[in-house]
């Protein structure tokens, strides 16, 4: 509004003095009216001007009227379109007001139903958790129950092929020795899924001689080849390096997946296993593996059911040959894991070639192998004619009456005495009372479980400085990541899973003491 002020006295003082301007004029000569005529004077005195300016004052005063009357409609104008446009925006600030009110209502419900779907995600992400540590749990428990009897059924079939049988007997025995086996595989499938799918799988970085795992798969694959009237090729480049750094137990589980695959799928013909480098650098070497088979082959368009959880190409196949569907999805998740990659070319009633590869760190030395194979001879010789003629007396803490005589009978045989504990806390007392040799250790007992008695056994070897610490060895059926870690911690000494082999057995007893 001051614009408008500032205005009317602008406009009031410019017409005043253009009137004055205009009648008054400049200080000089003037001519003025009078009753007789125009008379010139030379200048106007003060009191014409006074006169003159008083004969005048109504026009100043109409010119001030006509200005403020102006500037007030003006002004009056103006303040109306102020108002309005104030009203205007004060329904304006009103509406958008409502708007934000109905927004923010909405958005508080949206931050309510978003806060309700992350408690109801945590709680799932809880029970998922919870639900998984279960399962884990489970297959943990199932394993230790199916490895338990199954220890007592290879166990005595082991015994029995070595008693005197006719053919057909042996045959008999040989046929539930290798569903026994069978078996057993299944279970690891099982276990060894269960771990990938909970990120719990574990690798070892170690120097090994690749040759020497090549030559274990193709002996435990020699009688099922030559069971099935089948020709078997390893083809190996002789451009590999002879030792390699990695995990030697996932390497020979790939291979033996895609072994069994190809003989399994193969009824005549030939199955063949090839080893090659396809990068060489210093720090590195990427070997790739290709086992090839004249079997049964794969349709193109069942290829994308391979390598999935619990699926096979055709349900006729599971009827026919069997299986659990888990070998593939095994190797293909162990293969990534790796850092490298699996697949397969097959073409139907022509055969099938699995192949996958990884990178394997060079090995710290490059040894000799005929040399490590003469030393390792050496020390085992040595090993066994210091300690194969002794006779050493074994505690064996096993709740498990089966598995307690295939262990008595078997380390009997190599000449040991065994004595039995029921329990951990039954085993701890005879230790206290007797001096042992040995202690071969079950982990799940009742009372007094394996570990609880071996940090027992430790403590009080601890507090009787001059007893010589005795060998521990867990003898267990429990089979998930981390159970060799935790006898280990508890103060064992070794560790042997069920069911286990006689060789096994006696490793651990031809090691110096």
């Amino acid at each position: 509004m001051r614009l408008y002020k500032y205005l009317f006295f602008f406009l009031s003082f410019l017409l005043l003095f253009l009137w004055l301007s205009y009648n008054v004029g400049e200080q000089g000569d003037y001519t003025i009216m009078t009753d007789v005529g125009y008379t010139h004077v030379d200048q106007l005195s003060s009191n014409d001007f006074q006169i003159h300016f008083e004969e005048h004052i109504w026009l100043f005063f109409l010119i001030f009227f006509t200005v403020g009357t102006i500037s007030f409609l003006v002004y009056k104008f103006r303040s109306n379109q102020l108002l309005h446009r104030e009203k205007e925006l004060e329904k304006m600030i009103e509406s958008r007001t409502q708007e934000l009110q109905v927004n923010m209502d909405k958005l508080i419900l949206e931050i309510a139903e978003r806060k309700k779907i992350e408690n109801e995600l945590v709680s799932a992400r809880i029970k998922a958790d919870s639900a998984n540590k279960s399962k884990s749990e489970f297959l943990a428990n199932m394993s230790h129950e199916i490895r338990t009897p199954m220890n007592g059924i290879l166990g005595m079939i082991h015994l029995l092929n070595q008693s005197e049988l006719d053919d057909l007997q042996k045959e008999y025995s040989e046929t539930i020795y290798q569903s026994g086996k069978n078996l057993l595989l299944i279970i690891n499938d099982v276990l060894d899924f269960s771990k990938i799918e909970a990120g719990r799988l574990d690798f070892e970085e170690i120097d090994f001689q690749l040759r020497d795992i090549v030559k274990e798969i193709v002996d435990l694959f020699k009688y099922k080849i030559k069971e099935k009237h089948l020709s078997f090729d390893c083809i190996w480049d002789e451009s590999l390096p002879k030792m390699i750094n990695g995990d030697p137990h996932r390497l020979k589980q790939i291979i033996i997946n895609l072994m069994n695959n190809a003989i399994k799928f193969t009824r005549n013909g030939s199955v063949s296993l090839r080893i090659f480098p396809v990068l060489s650098k210093k720090t590195f070497t990427r070997i790739k593996f290709e086992i090839k088979d004249t079997g049964i082959g794969i349709d193109k368009k069942d290829l994308n059911k391979l390598f999935k959880s619990f699926s096979q190409v055709d349900s006729k196949t599971t009827r026919v040959y069997g299986g659990t569907g888990l070998g593939l999805t095994i190797s293909k998740d162990i293969t990534q894991l790796l850092g490298g990659e699996i697949g397969v070319e097959s073409e139907v009633d022509k055969g099938s070639t699995f192949w996958f590869w990884v990178d394997y760190k060079t090995a710290s030395s490059q040894n000799n192998p005929l040399k490590e194979e003469m030393t390792k001879a050496i020390e085992s010789s040595t090993k066994n004619k210091t300690n194969q003629n002794k006779s050493y007396t074994i505690l064996l803490a096993e709740d498990n009456l089966i598995n307690q005589k295939v262990a008595i009978m078997y380390l009997e045989k190599y000449g040991h005495q065994v004595e039995t504990a029921l329990n951990g806390e039954i085993a701890f007392e005879m230790f206290t009372n007797k001096e042992y040799d040995f202690i071969f250790m079950d982990i799940q007992m009742p009372i007094k479980d394996g570990i609880e008695t071996t940090k027992d056994i430790r403590e009080y070897e601890k507090q009787h400085s001059d007893m010589k610490p005795i060998r521990i060895i867990a003898l267990t059926a429990n089979a998930m990541d981390g159970d060799r870690n935790i006898c280990l911690a508890a103060g064992m000494n070794g560790f042997i899973g069920k069911p286990f082999k006689p060789d096994e057995l006696e490793s651990v007893l031809n090691q110096p003491l």
